[in-house]
Protein backbone atom coordinates (compact mmCIF):
# COMPACT_ATOMS: atom_id res chain seq x y z
CA UNK A 1 0.00 0.00 0.00
CA UNK A 2 1.42 3.29 -0.94
CA UNK A 3 0.13 6.30 0.71
CA UNK A 4 0.80 9.28 -1.10
CA UNK A 5 -0.05 13.42 -0.56
CA UNK A 6 0.24 13.80 -4.05
CA UNK A 7 -2.04 16.41 -6.16
CA UNK A 8 -3.43 13.87 -8.79
CA UNK A 9 -5.79 16.64 -9.97
CA UNK A 10 -2.99 19.28 -10.43
CA UNK A 11 -3.48 21.15 -13.84
CA UNK A 12 -5.80 18.14 -15.19
CA UNK A 13 -8.12 18.64 -17.33
CA UNK A 14 -11.68 19.97 -15.11
CA UNK A 15 -15.52 20.49 -16.61
CA UNK A 16 -18.43 21.70 -15.13
CA UNK A 17 -22.18 21.48 -16.09
CA UNK A 18 -22.52 25.62 -16.24
CA UNK A 19 -20.60 28.49 -15.79
CA UNK A 20 -21.50 31.32 -13.56
CA UNK A 21 -21.04 34.40 -15.92
CA UNK A 22 -18.11 35.98 -15.60
CA UNK A 23 -16.91 39.53 -15.32
CA UNK A 24 -16.74 40.96 -18.54
CA UNK A 25 -13.57 42.11 -17.52
CA UNK A 26 -12.32 38.53 -16.67
CA UNK A 27 -13.97 35.77 -18.75
CA UNK A 28 -11.59 33.36 -17.55
CA UNK A 29 -13.09 33.77 -13.93
CA UNK A 30 -15.32 30.81 -13.12
CA UNK A 31 -14.36 28.32 -15.11
CA UNK A 32 -13.67 24.96 -13.79
CA UNK A 33 -9.99 24.67 -14.29
CA UNK A 34 -9.20 27.22 -12.08
CA UNK A 35 -10.25 24.69 -9.06
CA UNK A 36 -6.96 22.76 -10.12
CA UNK A 37 -4.76 25.67 -10.67
CA UNK A 38 -2.94 25.67 -7.57
CA UNK A 39 -3.85 29.16 -7.17
CA UNK A 40 -5.96 30.04 -4.04
CA UNK A 41 -7.37 33.46 -5.73
CA UNK A 42 -9.25 31.83 -8.17
CA UNK A 43 -12.46 29.84 -8.16
CA UNK A 44 -14.35 27.77 -10.36
CA UNK A 45 -18.50 28.54 -10.00
CA UNK A 46 -21.43 26.49 -10.88
CA UNK A 47 -24.63 28.64 -11.52
CA UNK A 48 -26.72 28.32 -7.92
CA UNK A 49 -29.59 25.36 -7.37
CA UNK A 50 -32.88 25.36 -5.92
CA UNK A 51 -36.40 25.83 -5.92
CA UNK A 52 -36.52 29.27 -8.59
CA UNK A 53 -33.55 27.76 -10.29
CA UNK A 54 -33.89 25.98 -13.71
CA UNK A 55 -30.95 23.93 -12.93
CA UNK A 56 -31.96 21.40 -10.21
CA UNK A 57 -28.23 19.95 -9.98
CA UNK A 58 -25.18 20.85 -11.04
CA UNK A 59 -21.45 19.50 -11.16
CA UNK A 60 -18.11 19.57 -11.33
CA UNK A 61 -15.17 16.62 -12.64
CA UNK A 62 -11.96 16.49 -13.15
CA UNK A 63 -10.08 13.93 -15.47
CA UNK A 64 -7.46 12.24 -12.92
CA UNK A 65 -6.08 10.76 -16.64
CA UNK A 66 -6.34 7.20 -14.65
CA UNK A 67 -7.60 5.11 -12.20
CA UNK A 68 -6.99 5.65 -8.59
CA UNK A 69 -8.38 4.68 -5.11
CA UNK A 70 -9.23 8.18 -3.70
CA UNK A 71 -9.36 7.66 0.31
CA UNK A 72 -9.30 11.83 1.15
CA UNK A 73 -10.37 15.07 -0.92
CA UNK A 74 -9.67 18.15 0.38
CA UNK A 75 -11.41 21.52 -1.22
Amino acid sequence: MCICTENLSENKVATQSTTYPPDPKDPKKYIAGNAVDRDTTTCMRTYGIGLNSPYKTVWWRVDLGGVYNIYSVNI
